[in-house]
């Protein structure tokens, strides 16, 4: 990779750790902030930022896709660097509040502006060959899991400095970083989508998700990919309270299992995935990728033990396979004008489960655990999830049966 390139590369992961980071930064303090605010328990405070997560995921429903379409008319960097520093002015909306009100407009500003993911795989796919596309998306998944792994960690040392302390060091690390992207990173898109009109109804966020119907591939693969997310989401509404009831696990034992899977995971998309994709290919990685996360899922339903769950959230790294395979396959199929508007699509449909996860999610825990379940099935949620992981599987074959891709040779490039 030209040194250019490759300076794109390090500085849009950069700032996607950060982002990363500072999410999981803020995540340790919301619920008692929640109770400061609102002088009530923890579960109605932890009842009230269900709420609140609801309303970034609606604001990012909306402001994703239009970044993202943004970025293919002006370029990725003004978006990115808009992206960050409204994020660093949410949290120090967040910081501020003395009502619970302001929490909710910090984090439905902060959702409405969350587009550095999106305009990351954006960035990636423009100075990328198709070939080593599935590499540095598995990068991108490293930067999420390690992000995942140090940011809450972090919120939880500062959290002794106060509450708010853990979203003014948010909300600093965005700013900065915003303005190291605006003077360091070079543009990425050579290309602008000059030809969309400045009319509002153009940048309309269904047109985003409209536009996944100009590429019939990605159109059928879009399946998969709301079906796989709406899997994740519910796995991740019901997690510690799943491992809670059926392991007794406490706040320590729940972080340090979300840690493992967050550095197993950035192991597997950092290290394994640019090995393995480049020698099987995207398809049978997408493939495997796909089995793999049906079968832990499955493992996690049966897991009667903290150690099963423990060897089935290490196997389930590897189902990490198929995200960056299945971003590799979108891209190549989609022109360079319009890699933006497509992430933003794809990111709306991430948004929307992000929404119907967590209720669907913890209906099906709240059904089948406890004194009034209709049977004692605590994994339910999660054999759920490897039913919708296995309808996606069957889509994306389909898909590429239908719409045979061609399997481009490995790079050589082995920066």
């Amino acid at each position: 990779m030209q040194p250019r390139k490759r300076r794109i590369l390090f500085l849009v992961l950069g700032l996607l750790f950060i982002d990363m980071l500072t999410q999981g930064v803020v995540y340790p303090s919301f619920p008692e902030l929640l109770k400061l605010l609102t002088g009530k328990d923890l579960q109605a405070a932890s009842q009230l930022y269900g709420f609140l997560a609801a309303s970034y995921a609606v604001a990012e429903l909306i402001g994703s896709p239009i970044l993202g379409m943004l970025s293919d008319r002006f370029g990725r960097k003004r978006i990115l660097v808009f992206a960050a520093t409204s994020s660093s002015v949410a949290f120090a909306i967040s910081a501020m509040a003395t009502q619970v009100s302001m929490l909710f407009a910090g984090y439905a500003l902060a959702g409405l502006t969350s587009a550095i993911l999106v305009v990351t795989n954006a960035s990636i796919a423009d100075i990328t060959e198709p070939a080593e596309r599935a590499k540095c998306f598995g990068y991108v998944g490293a930067v999420v899991g390690l992000g995942f792994v140090v940011g809450p960690a972090i919120g939880a040392l500062i959290a002794s400095a106060g509450l708010r302390a853990p979203f003014w060091l948010a909300s600093g690390l965005l700013f900065t970083a915003g303005i190291i992207i605006l003077f360091a990173l070079p543009e990425s898109l050579e290309k602008k989508n000059d030809e969309v009109a400045l009319e509002l109804r153009n940048f309309a966020p269904w047109r985003s998700f409209a536009a996944l119907g100009r590429y019939p591939l990605v159109r059928r693969l879009a399946v998969t990919i709301l079906l796989n997310a709406l899997a994740l989401q519910m796995l991740i509404a019901v997690w510690v309270p799943y491992c809670t009831y059926r392991y007794n696990f406490g706040v320590a034992q729940n972080g340090w299992l979300l840690a493992g899977f967050g550095i197993t995971m950035a192991f597997t998309q950092g290290v394994l995935v640019p090995i393995i994709v480049p020698r099987i290919g995207n398809r049978r990685s997408l493939m495997i990728g796909l089995t793999v996360s049906c079968i832990t899922y499955i493992g996690y339903g049966l897991a009667a033990t903290w150690v099963a769950i423990v060897a089935v959230t290490m196997l389930g790294s590897f189902g990490a396979l198929d995200e960056p395979a299945l971003q590799a396959v979108v891209t190549n199929e989609v022109s360079e004008t319009d890699q933006g508007t497509i992430q933003g699509g794809l990111a709306m449909i991430g948004s929307l489960m992000g929404i119907v996860g967590p209720v669907a999610g913890a209906f099906l825990f709240s059904r089948f655990s406890g004194p009034g379940a209709i049977a004692e099935i605590p994994g339910m949620t999660y054999f759920a999830g490897a039913a919708c992981v296995v309808i996606g599987l069957g889509f994306a074959m389909s898909a590429l049966r239908r719409h045979p891709m061609r399997e481009l040779p490995a790079s050589t490039d082995t920066s």
